[in-house]
């Protein structure tokens, strides 16, 4: 469950205009790292019973999935995990400490 927390707000940093780094410092907190897990949570807890069960999980999968894959092939290829990997990396250097 962590695991796909994490991935999904790395993704979600990668693919959106959001960031995690709300305090603007270059670093990601503890609190900003809960603080984007729960709005990543109750985003995708379409139950709200606090906990992402397997459909809701999938659900996630999909919908990051959708908005990765920028040639609409079905899958997240080399290229586009490429072009995530760059833009991080370039908001990275945009950070100034």
């Amino acid at each position: 469950m962590k695991k796909l927390i994490i991935f999904l707000t790395l993704c979600q940093l990668a693919s959106a205009q959001t960031t995690l780094d709300t305090n603007g410092d270059g670093q990601i907190d503890q609190a900003e790292w809960q603080a984007a897990s729960a709005q990543l949570k109750a985003k995708y807890d379409t139950n709200g019973d606090g906990q992402l069960d397997e459909a809701e999980k999938e659900a996630a999968r999909q919908a990051l999935r959708s908005r990765l894959d920028t040639n609409k092939d079905g899958k997240v290829d080399q290229q586009e995990r490429q072009n995530i990997r760059a833009r991080l990396q370039n908001r990275r250097g945009q950070r100034t400490p």
